[in-house]
C-alpha cells in the first residue's frame, strides 16, 4: 500500500471499537463507543451513512449481502441494524459482547462473552443454537474455520 492509498475516516468521537467491510469491497463500517456506527465509501472516502445505536457498540459483522449491520453492544443486548432503519433485538446476552463473528457459510453468529462464554446464534431464526463455556475470563475474540464448522477462542 502506497501512502496515496491511505484516508483518514473521521466522525466518531470515542473508541473505535470494531470494523467490517462491505461483501463487495466498496465500503467500510466503523462502530464506536459514541454509539454509532458509521458506513464509509472506500472509493473517495465519504460517508455512506450513519446509525445511532442505544448502547456503545463492541463489536460488528455484516450478513452476506451486506445489508444488515451486527452490533455487540455494551449494555449485553445483540442488535440488528438494516440501514438507516431502526433497529431489532437479536438475542441479549448475559454479560458485555467485546466481539461477534458470523461464520463463513453465513449460517451462525458466534457471540463472544465477557463472562468467559461464546454463544452460537442460527442467524435463520435468531435462536440460540448453542453456548460453550470453558474460559476462565473474557472471551475476545473469535473465529471460524473455512468450512464453519470449527471454531477458535481467545
Amino acid at each position: 500500500m502506497c501512502s496515496s492509498d491511505l484516508k483518514t475516516l473521521a466522525g466518531h468521537t470515542a473508541v473505535v471499537s470494531s470494523l467490517a467491510f462491505s461483501p463487495d469491497g466498496t465500503r467500510l463500517y466503523s462502530a464506536s463507543h459514541d454509539k454509532s456506527i458509521r458506513g464509509w465509501n472506500l472509493a473517495d472516502g465519504t460517508p455512506a451513512g450513519r446509525l445511532e445505536t442505544p448502547a456503545a457498540v463492541n463489536a460488528i459483522a455484516l450478513t452476506i449481502d451486506g445489508t444488515k449491520v451486527i452490533a455487540g453492544c455494551a449494555d449485553n443486548l445483540l442488535r440488528v441494524f438494516t440501514a438507516p432503519s431502526a433497529a431489532t433485538a437479536l438475542a441479549t446476552a448475559a454479560a458485555p459482547v467485546p466481539f461477534v463473528r458470523v461464520s463463513p457459510d453465513r449460517k451462525t453468529l458466534a457471540l463472544a462473552e465477557a463472562d468467559g462464554k461464546i454463544t452460537l446464534i442460527d442467524l435463520a431464526t435468531g435462536k440460540v443454537a448453542k453456548q460453550l463455556a470453558g474460559h476462565a475470563g473474557a472471551v475476545n475474540a473469535v473465529a471460524f474455520h473455512a468450512n464453519s464448522a470449527k471454531i477458535a477462542s481467545a
